[in-house]
């Protein structure tokens, strides 16, 4: 048997072609192709094979390369950073004086007014170069009895003393405020200054 409409073959007693779904006639000679001639039925073709799955050890697909405003805009960014921190580097490191004394440590050698067993000292102060600062400081007598400084030295390199209030009379057991100026060396210092009196 045979379907009437596409030709092909069509097992005994079928109502419907499997292959285009048309009707086949009831009867037994329905659709039969006499032996000897008549069209053959037309070939089966296969479906189409799937597409390759790429082998591992290809070359991975490359990735877009990214756009030309982007990379101009790192860039960008990058030296707005770098501007920014040099400029904040310089101010940090302009507002630091270029004189810093930490201590102010006075020496008495001849131990006046009991200062050479007592040493005494005062916290530093900032400048500039070869800038004068007057100050006070405080002295005390620790003797008993009135005592009398009657020289200011200094033996720390580049600091100049003026304005000494010399001699300066101590009351016993007491302090008095002793006036001096001090220049600041002409370069940057960083440390203690020493005083030293007698």
């Amino acid at each position: 048997m045979f379907c009437p409409s596409c030709g092909a073959p069509a097992p005994e007693g079928t109502r419907f072609c499997s292959y285009c779904g048309g009707a086949i006639p009831a009867g037994g000679d329905a659709g039969a192709i006499p032996s000897g001639g008549g069209a053959s039925p037309p070939p089966m073709t296969a479906p189409p094979p799937p597409p390759p799955v790429p082998m591992a050890g290809y070359p991975p697909v490359p990735r877009p390369k990214r756009s030309r405003t982007f990379v101009i805009v790192v860039v960008v960014v990058i030296v707005g950073i770098l501007v920014v921190a040099a400029v904040g580097l310089y101010l940090i490191a302009s507002s630091v004086p270029p004189v810093q004394v930490q201590n102010i440590n006075i020496y008495a050698p001849d131990n006046v007014c009991g200062l050479n067993s007592n040493l005494i000292g005062f916290s530093g102060y900032n400048s500039s170069t070869s800038a004068s600062t007057p100050l006070e400081l405080e002295m005390p007598n620790y003797n008993s009895t009135a005592c009398t400084i009657m020289t200011m030295t200094t033996n720390t390199t580049g600091f100049i003393l003026s304005g000494i209030q010399e001699p300066l009379t101590i009351p016993g057991s007491g302090t008095a405020g002793m006036n001096v100026t001090i220049q600041s060396p002409g370069s940057d210092f960083n440390g203690n200054l020493n005083l030293v009196l007698t």
